[in-house]
């Protein structure tokens, strides 16, 4: 799985959520709150956006488009939900570069 997949699923189905709003002005968002609900830098979270056209420049000013269509498009095409893992089994080491710790 490559980071860029991993955005966009996680993107998207935060944006669908968002979309899915009974009231019409909750479905507004920004890059940085979808930068702080996924922890994905700025960078990424609106390069992500711009690969998948839901970003586009209207009047001076980016907008971020969440029409249910075009998001409910693009989560068929990323496929299923992504690896499951047991937390359990995450064992972090830190990597030793110092041969003398060795």
């Amino acid at each position: 799985m490559s980071y860029e997949s991993h955005w966009a699923r996680e993107l998207l189905h935060y944006l669908k959520r968002i979309g899915d709003r009974m009231d019409p002005s909750m479905r507004q968002v920004s890059i940085d709150e979808l930068s702080a609900h996924t922890a994905f830098k700025k960078e990424d979270v609106k390069a992500t956006l711009e690969r998948l056209r839901l970003m586009r420049y209207v009047k001076g000013q980016w907008v971020i488009n969440i029409n249910p269509r075009l998001v409910d498009y693009w989560l068929e095409r990323c496929g299923g939900p992504g690896v499951t893992v047991d937390p359990d089994k995450i064992h972090w080491t830190p990597l030793i570069t110092n041969e003398r710790f060795v």
